[in-house]
């Protein structure tokens, strides 16, 4: 009789075992941080351990959160890719844990994020360098503007007796111009 209690017992008991104890963190490996658009973008979702069984989701999104690649779980830490076309922002890969085979005792590192830096003809405006320069001809009193490659020619007739100041200011303007523009294109990087 008392041997088939006590393996009674222990099966009436081990749904109230607790899972053992782990601690394992995720993170994500690429080749590089820095790709043209329209490149064949390579990552891995690696763990600090194999030794549970486990679950891997991962995404992409772009720089403004936006999801890009919806979440896929896998069960494998398999090189992964993605083809960053005319998104126009840098992409960010996330990859979390979503399920242990074990009591995690330190979930904080279960989510890893990595920026990918994209470059090229749909990149961001914020990784293009723009040129702008302007000139005023003195005889016709009219602003050329060549910026982006396109000349365009305003006239500008002033009246009699602020064409002086206008010849001396021009120049300070268009200064200041170009160079709140250029704050704006480094700030948004």
């Amino acid at each position: 009789m008392k041997s088939i209690v006590i393996p009674l017992l222990f099966l009436l008991a081990a749904p109230f075992a607790s899972a053992a104890e782990c601690n394992i963190s995720i993170f994500l490996e690429t080749d590089n941080n820095e790709f043209d658009n329209g490149d064949k973008i390579e990552f891995s979702p690696k763990l600090s351990s194999s030794d549970f069984d486990y679950v891997i989701e991962y995404w992409i999104e772009d720089s403004d959160g936006s999801i890009v690649k919806q979440k896929i779980n896998t069960t494998n830490q398999n090189k992964k890719s993605f083809t960053a076309k005319n998104i126009g922002k840098n992409i960010v890969l996330k990859a979390r844990i979503a399920d242990l085979g074990c009591e995690d005792i330190s979930p904080d590192d279960n989510l890893a994020e990595k920026t990918i830096f994209l470059k090229g003809k749909s990149a961001d405006l914020a990784n293009k360098s723009v040129t702008v320069s302007f000139s005023v001809d003195k005889n016709t009193q009219k602003l050329a503007d060549f910026s982006s490659g396109m000349n365009k020619t305003e006239s500008n007739t002033p009246e009699t007796g602020s064409n002086d100041k206008l010849r001396k200011a021009a120049p300070y303007f268009l200064l200041a111009l170009t160079t709140l523009i250029s704050i704006a294109l480094i700030w948004k990087r």
